[in-house]
């Protein structure tokens, strides 16, 4: 019996050892990201891919600058495909480590992609004058280019900020039956939603309607 318990002590020994050479000797290597289309002017996709070895889980966890967590993901779906935030800096950054094991770890940095940015601008507004659908009425088509918007939809006015409706910048140009104002010319004011700050402004002969 004495025997038999000094061999299974070192059959545990040796399993131990052979766990913790496994755990030291992962590796991570070939990592690399390819980047993928602007969501808008300040996220864009990238797709994350790397080989490894002896990784002992099934998880890892990816970090961008300072650390921050971005979630963790399972090494079977890699290369894996998700969209970040642009980190204001020349270069974007990745830290990809092995869950529980943050000493088998690597990093990654990628040039940031050029995605617009700046300021709010509409400009080229135009309105189309259509047919008559009554002595009152008429359609326009309103067409406009606009540069970081940051939403998807316009907001039109005519004369004493009367709210016409709110549509889709991805409808443009927009045609759409209007009311006279009685005044030789009629107006528009065009408006990014939530961000009044970025409009403009187009009058025209009003047609003759009989």
């Amino acid at each position: 019996m004495k025997y038999l318990n000094l061999v299974l002590f070192f059959l545990i020994i040796i399993s131990f050892s052979c766990e913790e050479e496994e755990y030291f000797n992962c590796e991570i290597d070939n990592v690399s990201v390819e980047v993928g289309d602007c969501k808008n002017d300040s996220t864009y996709s990238v797709t994350l891919d790397f080989d490894y070895a002896n990784p002992n889980n099934e998880y890892f966890d990816l970090f961008v600058r300072d650390s921050v967590l971005l979630g963790y993901y399972e090494l079977s779906k890699l290369p894996l495909t998700i969209d970040v935030a642009k980190s204001g800096l020349e270069n974007d950054y990745f830290k990809v480590a092995i869950n529980d094991n943050y000493e088998c770890s690597t990093e990654i940095e990628w040039e940031s992609p050029d995605c617009g940015g700046g300021d709010c601008e509409i400009d080229n507004v135009s309105v189309e004058v259509g047919d008559c659908k009554n002595d009152s009425t008429y359609s326009v088509t309103l067409d406009f280019d606009y540069a970081n918007p940051n939403n998807e939809y316009f907001d039109l006015f005519v004369r004493d900020s009367v709210l016409l409706g709110y549509y889709e910048l991805s409808k443009l140009p927009l045609t759409i039956d209007v009311a006279k104002s009685g005044l030789e010319n009629d107006y528009f004011k065009v408006a990014i939603n939530d961000n009044y700050e970025c409009s403009t402004e187009i009058e025209w002969e009003s047609p003759d309607c009989g």
